[in-house]
């Protein structure tokens, strides 16, 4: 078990004004629903999943590193994002996945 590969999850996100995209003057109720999502599948996976998040105004070289991502990014613009990866491979783009559907595309 020590040997296993830890399975990488990424959300490639619009820019937003702080990272959790939580400070403004009103909530998002995706982004909730998003942290919400990240806590199950932490719980659900003890620590062989890891959960990493990148806002284009923040981590712009992140989304270059992913060569899928970038292309879809310059032929489609912002409007693309969120883009959800699963170990590099993009698994939904322009909105959130929910948890049922994260699970789904981690049991593949």
């Amino acid at each position: 078990m020590e040997n296993e590969k830890k399975l990488e999850i990424v959300f490639y996100e619009p820019p937003m004004c702080c990272a959790g995209g939580l400070c403004g003057p009103s909530v998002d109720h995706d982004l909730l629903d998003l942290k919400e999502t990240i806590l199950k599948v932490n719980e659900k996976f003890d620590g062989k999943v890891g959960v990493y998040r990148y806002l284009l105004n923040q981590n712009s070289l992140k989304f270059m590193e992913n060569k899928e991502v970038f292309d879809d990014l310059r032929s489609h613009g912002i409007s693309v994002l969120p883009i959800t990866t699963i170990d590099g491979k993009i698994v939904k783009s322009q909105e959130y996945p929910t948890f049922e559907e994260l699970i789904g595309f981690i049991e593949k």
